[in-house]
């Protein structure tokens, strides 16, 4: 766009700004601020949700294929496993005992 364009679609833009209301005028400046907005905080962003999206479906494949596979345990491990939620429970537990009281 060459200058005498520009001049003439900002003076064209200035013109219509005049003709608006005092609500007209706070609506368009709410769209500019809301354009400014996107532009500023939510467009970087998309290239973090993509990165983070890969990752999941990565994880996700991994975690199938991991599924996939039965693990075998003997007994020893196998009592370990089923004692893990234990401890978490008793201190839940002797928690509530001391609320109650």
């Amino acid at each position: 766009m060459d200058r005498y364009a520009l001049n003439n679609l900002l003076s064209e833009i200035r013109w219509q700004i005049l003709r608006l209301s005092a609500v007209g005028k706070l609506g368009f400046g709410l769209m500019v601020l809301s354009v400014v907005f996107f532009l500023a905080a939510v467009s970087p962003q998309y290239e973090t949700l993509d990165q983070v999206q890969a990752k999941v479906t990565l994880l996700q494949q991994q975690s199938q294929r991991d599924a996939s596979q039965p693990i075998q345990l003997d007994d020893n491990q196998t009592i370990q496993v089923f004692m893990i939620p234990f401890p978490m429970l008793i201190h839940r537990l002797i928690g509530l005992k001391k609320s109650m009281l």
